[in-house]
């Protein structure tokens, strides 16, 4: 389900890619 990504997020490290999930879906585990 965290593949909602708007895909420049998927080049970032995956522990800066659950941080911008968080900020976008905002129910995302940091």
């Amino acid at each position: 389900m965290n593949q909602t990504v708007t895909g420049r997020e998927q080049e970032v490290p995956e522990g800066e890619t659950i941080v911008s999930q968080t900020d976008l879906h905002g129910t995302i585990i940091r």
